[in-house]
């Protein structure tokens, strides 16, 4: 986890209230992008934004989560893979991003060690370059399109885009193969 990561999950742990608030802004517009590629509607997204912070602050009082191998936001987006297969559920919407979604929560679940290849990528997501970080996470994690990167960087254009995250990815590769 990262200083601000650490010190808001700390906060959460004494039960400051306003680390909930703080938390919420952080991370609401961040969550509803990841999860507006399975189309559900903003409301009810946002409803399971909130159930997924609530959750989370359950666990950390009452159940004295200790967070080890995973950050704050990388668990609060764990709960809404969950809160999104939920609602799927209740909905009885078959879709194939419902069975995408249903192999994610399943990876979720297990609290197994990284192996050797997933320790070699964080490794090598270490090594590169800031801006190679900022895109590959921009693409791969956030899930937005090369178009949506244009958008909300200085990038120059669509073509810009992709020879950068093509050469940051190769860059990973390398690394990982070392």
């Amino acid at each position: 986890m990262n200083k601000s990561s650490d010190f808001l999950y700390e906060r959460l742990k004494d039960g400051d209230e306003t680390a909930i608030v703080e938390m919420y802004d952080c991370y609401q517009a961040e969550f509803l992008n990841f999860f507006k590629k399975y189309d559900i509607n903003e409301t009810s997204l946002l409803d399971i934004f909130q159930d997924s912070i609530i959750v989370i602050y359950q666990k950390i009082l009452v159940e004295n989560l200790e967070l080890t191998s995973s950050s704050l936001k990388t668990y609060l987006f764990g709960i809404g893979k969950h809160k999104v297969y939920d609602y799927f559920k209740k909905k009885q919407i078959q879709t194939n991003d419902l069975e995408s979604l249903k192999v994610n929560v399943e990876d979720l679940k297990s609290d197994k060690e990284p192996n050797i290849y997933e320790l070699k990528l964080a490794r090598g997501l270490k090594q590169i370059s800031e801006s190679c970080q900022h895109i590959l996470t921009l693409f791969y994690y956030r899930g937005l399109s090369i178009k949506d990167i244009v958008e909300q960087t200085d990038y120059k254009d669509e073509n810009t885009v992709k020879s950068h995250k093509s050469r940051c990815l190769k860059k990973l590769k390398t690394l990982c193969k070392a």
